[in-house]
């Protein structure tokens, strides 16, 4: 055997190297060949280009064998397949109506059925969207009103779809394949009747909704093929009910638009299906929409597939541990963004016998009562019994800055407002990417770190950071509130600037704001009063005084209830006292980039043939005035 001793190599140029030192080794018979004449170089290139070939080839299928490492598409699902785990489909987007019909003349019915498949439109940026319901409502006339209400239907987007399949016997292991990309595996419906002549129907359901199976088990088993496409198969006689040949399998679904249709908030009511008596009944008085659309997602991505597939495995479809929640909560609810998951024992205070679940969702900060309780009704399906969950929303921490940063411009050929433009959307960038989910920590180093990278012609960077969380007011029923910074204010407890200031809002027709002041003999306290500005808007005029507490070792502030002429929602303003903000729990971190100033600026020092090459400094605080 040849004693080469290195093997690993992937590289084309070092494998024909290596050949080359192979037979020029002393005592080689081919020493003295000249290795760069035409012919000799051509073998060479021939055998390390096999060489490369197949090493690369063996590199990337073992890569593709592995559900951590694969990067097809269909590797990734075959993987995931073995472990019994589907990918999400897209899903259509939801949306919550409240309907009112007039009975027609000459007709007495009393009860009214709003069937399945009474279909609704919207359009979004010119494009029309069908919706429509999934199940029946049924309502008795309202004689008061003299109409007959719906309230709380919900409408689901998407084109419905049918597709018929024969059973054939002859073929093992028949598979039916649904060749469409856009289908909506959450609204599938399969039913099987004997022969195409038959009315006798067997509706059958998703095996996942299983616990056990039996020979006669009406169960479907969903899967993805290697296009990408979805395909049902259904039982053998042991796990599941056998098809008996020429039987007729017919799906339903909708074809649906995926997230398109998020935030549609106006619809028109199309029609109900011409097979049912309901337009003899009734005609359309109101049409309200009580939940714009939500929810509509595209499909489970294949870095997903290689995240959720594991510890959905590791669920088993019930819920034991956090992770068993978010796993299973990931694979099943669509436009989900991020989630955090706690034990009822790690809140605070304790509450035993609960999970908490926050969630945000892709399309907006908070989800809706409608995605919340469909969230809930899943997880109710798979829960342990002595559990309760529960659903908190995402308690934001809003950042904001006063970026500054120094650039040579004989190392660009960028304007500075260029150059500002790059670096504030260098800050979008990291928001999304590293203060996108929960357990996020905001590192300064790191935040400085992507502004000087921003470009070569940037030579150093700074900024001052700036706090603040929403405040909701309300003109009636206003209740006494709480915001939790969970951070250290910067400053001193007995200082007598401000250590919070607020954005504006109406009171008695004036625009009054909130700020805070020492207490004499506190040392962990402050008092939060309310003032408006003179007309000259340079002094304050005390509105209330003592309206609640700022706690500065705590970040905690308490507010009695605040008068508000309207319904509106403030923000309230800090400094934080580190530079580093980590989070915890349901805590989100995100950079409102509309707050935040970006300033560049050319370095003087460069220009060697200024007279005065001053370095121009940026103060810590603006104006020097600690908060504004």
């Amino acid at each position: 055997m040849a004693n080469i001793s290195k093997v690993t190599e992937l590289d084309f140029t070092t494998i024909k190297q290596n050949l080359k030192s192979y037979f020029n080794r002393p005592n080689s018979p081919f020493r003295d060949w000249d290795f760069e004449g035409s012919g000799l170089n051509y073998l060479l290139d021939i055998l390390a280009y096999n060489t490369h070939y197949n090493a690369v080839n063996a590199h990337l299928s073992m890569n593709e064998s592995f559900l951590d490492s694969a990067q097809i598409r269909s590797n990734a699902v075959s993987r995931a397949k073995a472990i019994s785990y589907t990918p999400r489909s897209r899903r259509g987007a939801r949306a919550v109506l409240n309907l009112t019909f007039t009975r027609r003349a000459g007709s007495s019915e009393e009860i009214l059925t709003l069937p399945r498949g009474t279909t609704f439109s919207t359009t979004i940026d010119g494009k029309a969207y069908t919706f429509s319901t999934r199940e029946d409502y049924e309502t008795v006339f309202n004689t008061e009103r003299q109409l007959f209400v719906f309230d709380n239907v919900t409408v689901v987007q998407g084109t419905l779809t049918t597709r018929a399949f024969i059973v054939d016997s002859a073929v093992v292991n028949q598979r039916f394949k649904i060749d469409d990309e856009n289908i909506d595996t959450s609204t599938i419906e399969v039913v099987v009747t004997k022969h195409s002549a038959s009315t006798e129907e067997e509706t059958y359901l998703n095996g996942d909704l299983f616990t056990s199976y039996d020979s006669q088990t009406l169960a479907y088993f969903l899967s993805e093929n290697y296009e990408g496409k979805y395909q049902i198969e259904f039982g053998d006689g042991i796990i599941g009910k056998k098809l008996d040949n020429l039987n007729v399998v017919k799906v339903s679904f909708l074809s649906s638009a995926g997230d398109f249709a998020n935030g549609a908030r106006q619809f028109r009511f199309i029609r109900a299906p011409v097979d049912t008596p309901f337009a003899s009944i009734a005609a359309l008085s109101t049409l309200t929409v009580a939940q714009t659309a939500y929810g509509g997602d595209e499909r489970e991505s294949t870095e997903a597939i290689r995240l959720v597939a594991p510890n959905a495995f590791i669920a088993q479809n019930r819920t034991v541990t956090v992770n068993d929640f978010e796993a299973l909560i990931k694979k099943n609810i669509p436009d989900v963004d991020a989630i955090s998951v706690w034990g009822g024992q790690d809140n605070e205070p304790p509450v035993y016998g609960h999970v908490f679940i926050s969630i945000k969702p892709k399309s907006a900060y908070f989800l809706t009562q409608s995605q919340k309780d469909e969230v809930l009704s899943y997880l109710n399906r798979v829960k342990i019994l002595t559990i309760k969950p529960q659903i908190v929303d995402a308690d934001y921490i809003f950042l904001y800055f006063d970026v500054f940063f120094k650039y040579n411009p004989n190392r660009t050929t960028l304007s500075r407002t260029q150059l500002e433009s790059i670096v504030r959307q260098e800050i979008i960038n990291f928001n999304t990417e590293s203060l996108g989910g929960f357990d996020k920590i905001y590192r300064y180093s790191k935040f400085l770190s992507t502004i000087d990278s921003a470009d070569p012609s940037i030579l150093n960077s700074n900024a001052r950071i700036y706090v603040y969380k929403t405040l909701p007011l309300y003109a009636v029923n206003a209740l006494p509130s709480t915001l939790d910074f969970k951070l250290r204010p910067y400053g001193e407890v007995d200082q007598p600037e401000p250590m919070l200031i607020s954005t504006g809002w109406k009171y008695n027709n004036e625009s009054v704001y909130l700020s805070d002041e020492p207490i004499d003999g506190s040392s962990t306290e402050r008092s939060v009063y309310i003032y408006k500005l003179s007309r000259d808007l340079k002094t304050q005029i005390r509105v209330f005084s003592d309206v609640g507490r700022f706690n500065v070792t705590t970040g905690v502030l308490s507010l009695n209830s605040i008068p508000s002429t309207f319904d509106t929602q403030i923000q309230v303003k800090i400094i934080p006292d580190s530079f580093d903000i980590a989070t915890i729990r349901n805590q989100l971190i995100t950079i409102d980039i509309a707050q935040t100033l970006v300033v560049g600026d050319i370095d003087d020092t460069l220009n060697t043939g200024a007279v005065d090459r001053s370095y121009d400094t940026v103060s810590r605080f603006r104006e020097n005035v600690k908060l504004r």
